[in-house]
């Protein structure tokens, strides 16, 4: 099948071209369709779809050319052994009714191994479609992939494992805790559920599903939740999502993810190794973590930058209980050294710690901890409290800090600007803010400026020994309804202590638990400029910029073909505060390559027109969508558009019909040679409704499939050859 590569190879000898074209085609040629049902036989089957093999484990031990494709029937399948699947083959059900099942019971061994002896060996395949059941905890584990590139695991449930439900390792040892030489690339998973699959040892905790030793891997719109496994005991339960290998990760994105833990019933935060997480990750670098809602805290440690542009970019997550109660509930923790983080646009709610540092050295090497370039921003934390039990210990502080007997923690440049921190009087905790003040290095440049803190019994924020801070900024907060109005100091002033502009005025909130600013509010245009974008004359206290319009509106993005390239234009209706548009690409519709930037017109109240040429477009479909970035750094994705390589085409999809009623597919296809090709139907989640192999005649084809029960709606066909793939969108006729 043709892929990009291709295009690069234009650059090397001819005759190497050619062998590595032949090698590919080769490959792909004889690639296979293999079934399994339960109604199937492994020694009289042969796999075809009319005499199906009846268990996975047969199918994964015949399955070996690159392309070639399991299809899991519905049906249940009790596997008696571990299947291992090979590089390059991928496995294909029907949705939940494609129950895969073990009697393997050992401990560390999943009923689907993909593992390799190298890492970064290039898997090149995917899972779907399936449900993995561990038939309440009698199997340990449900996937484990090891040590390859390119494994995609998408639209699963999986259920009910003992220790882990999902593994991505990117060493060669599925259990070991170093970071990769070579780091796994391209790996994704993505609309996918997992309930009950982690398990708590009071030594290890696992993840329901876990990663490590990864670089660029995209885990994005699951669904995890990790219930009680005996009565209402968190201490046998593990994460939602966790590290494996102690992380190491690098460039990766979580996004989009429902991650929720049973409500923490802990005799304290960390007794017996039962923490309060939903999502837990070690040594990273350029984690950008966004568009989650979270029960249980995010806990990320030694997380830095590395040879990237920022360590962490924590945005638009929803970490949130139903309600304050007498066991610990907190929001994100950041442990050991930490560097370059933005902490922006954030709802925290029904907790009592929401973002704590603790930087413990854990080496005791003697060169201690560094915590530097840490932003937190735009972020609402509402509803906070403190409820005195048994399970609840520790500190009262919304911003907070831990580990002050560490002998040398460096703490550099922690600025917080523009957040809403509001306590509930009902449940009332002592401290707004916990100035950094360890000992060893100083405590430097901490900026406090343009945030509304209320309802704390003692003070907005706390510096003790303040002799520890070098260089405090606390300027133009509103101070409300606190114990005290004013800052306490243990040990007199900090060196360098700037105070200004501060207020103590009822902030006036629209209400009823909207904490935006209703007109007339003394917060609105009383901030000061630090660099985030504002609507009136200055900026606004508190998270939410009144009146603040969308940085850009997009009127249109259209995708047409010129000369063999591709042209991209697209209008805007106004800008504020934008910076610039990057286009990105992708071949499959869910991976995207950065291609290309435009500048923005920074403010523009008219219709603003731009263009943008692919100049070497990829071969076959071109799926193009806009990321629209904000001077702040903030963005917004377009819609996406996609268009044939036509330069490309030896197919050509005439017509797609689907017939709901009738169950019957109809489609046209031209072809310049005879070749064989594959059909396949699938919908907008990308749920696979038919894969049949096909043979194409030169000229005009026309093939009639009968489907399974669908629903109305639009559906795709994807017809692909050795050389090329094709995608067209139908509607249901009926």
């Amino acid at each position: 099948m043709k892929t990009n590569h291709f295009s690069t190879r234009r650059y090397v000898p001819a005759i190497f071209s050619i062998l590595t074209f032949l090698f590919c085609f080769t490959f792909s040629a004889y690639s296979t369709d293999y079934y399994i049902s339960p109604s199937g036989n492994d020694v009289s089957g042969k796999g075809t779809s009319s005499n199906p093999w009846k268990t996975l484990y047969k199918a994964t031990s015949v399955a070996a050319a690159v392309g070639d494709i399991i299809h899991v029937t519905a049906g249940t399948y009790l596997e008696t052994a571990q299947c291992l699947l090979k590089p390059g083959v991928s496995i294909e059900g029907e949705g939940v009714t494609s129950i895969i099942q073990s009697t393997v019971t050992a401990n560390f061994t999943s009923i689907l191994f993909l593992a390799s002896a190298s890492e970064g060996t290039n898997g090149n395949q995917h899972i779907s479609n399936l449900k993995f059941d561990g038939q309440n905890l009698s199997s340990a584990w449900g996937i484990s992939v090891v040590a390859r590139n390119n494994v995609s695991i998408h639209h699963c449930t999986v259920i009910n494992f003992r220790e882990v439900g999902v593994n991505f390792s990117g060493i060669t040892s599925q259990n070991g805790a170093t970071a990769p030489t070579v780091y796994a690339a391209g790996n994704s998973f993505y609309n996918n559920i997992v309930t009950n699959c982690s398990t708590n040892d009071s030594v290890y905790g696992r993840g329901c599903m876990q990663f490590g030793g990864q670089m660029g891997m995209l885990v994005h719109d699951n669904v995890i939740y990790q219930p009680y496994r005996t009565g209402t005991f968190t201490g046998n339960i593990g994460w939602p999502m966790k590290m494996a290998n102690e992380g190491y990760i690098k460039d990766c994105k979580v996004y989009n993810n429902t991650l929720t833990r049973a409500l923490f019933t802990g005799a304290g935060h960390g007794v017996n190794n039962d923490w309060n997480f939903s999502f837990e990750m070690w040594n990273a670098e350029k984690l950008e973590f966004y568009g989650n809602t979270c029960q249980g805290e995010v806990d990320l440690a030694n997380v830095t930058k590395g040879s990237y542009t920022y360590g962490l970019w924590f945005h638009h997550n929803t970490v949130t209980y139903p309600a304050r109660r007498t066991y610990y509930q907190s929001g994100l923790r950041l442990e050991t050294n930490e560097s370059d983080h933005i902490i922006e646009d954030n709802h925290f709610k029904n907790m009592q710690n929401v973002i704590t540092f603790s930087p413990k050295d854990y080496k005791l090497d003697g060169f201690g901890i560094d915590v530097h370039r840490i932003t937190i921003r735009r972020n609402l934390m509402d509803s906070l409290g403190f409820k005195s039990g048994a399970g609840n210990y520790g500190t009262q502080q919304a911003i907070s800090m831990e580990n002050f007997e560490n002998p040398i923690t460096y703490f550099d440049s922690l600025s917080i600007y523009n957040n809403t921190i509001i306590c509930d009087p009902v449940d009332a905790m002592y401290i707004g803010i916990l100035v950094p003040c360890y000992a060893g290095g100083k405590c430097k440049n901490i900026r406090i400026v343009n945030n509304i803190v209320q309802g704390f019994t003692l003070n907005p924020y706390w510096l003790n020994p303040s002799a520890n801070v070098d260089s405090l900024y606390i300027k133009n907060n509103n101070f409300y309804r606190n114990g005290s109005n004013s800052g306490y100091f243990s040990g007199g002033l900090p060196a360098h202590y700037f105070n200004s502009g501060n207020i103590t005025a009822d902030p006036l909130y629209v209400g009823n638990g909207n904490y935006t600013l209703q007109s007339g509010s003394p917060c609105i245009d009383a901030g000061v400029y630090v660099g985030l974008p504002f609507a009136g004359v200055a900026p606004d206290r508190g998270y939410a910029e009144m009146n603040l319009a969308l940085p850009i509106k997009l009127l249109d993005l259209t995708v047409s073909e010129k000369n063999s390239q591709h042209l991209l234009q697209w209008k805007t209706e106004t800008e504020v505060n934008s910076d610039h548009f990057t286009i990105e690409r992708s071949s499959d519709g869910q991976n995207y390559t950065a291609i290309g930037t435009v500048k923005a017109a920074d403010f523009s109240s008219t219709i603003a027109n731009y263009i943008f040429t692919d100049a070497a477009p990829l071969d076959g479909i071109n799926y193009y969508r806009l990321l629209m970035v904000d001077k702040d750094n903030s963005f917004e994705r377009s819609n996406i558009v996609s268009i044939a390589n036509k330069q490309a085409q030896g197919i050509i999809i005439v017509s797609a019909q689907l017939s709901a009623g009738k169950r019957q597919a109809a489609i046209k296809v031209t072809s310049t040679q005879s070749q064989k090709a594959n059909l396949v139907i699938f919908d907008q989640t990308g749920r696979v409704f038919l894969s049949q192999a096909i043979f194409l005649q030169k000229g005009l084809n026309t093939i009639d499939k009968n489907t399974p029960e669908i629903a109305r709606g639009v559906y795709y066909f994807k017809v692909f050859t050795a050389e090329e793939m094709l995608v067209k969108n139908s509607f249901t006729i009926d």
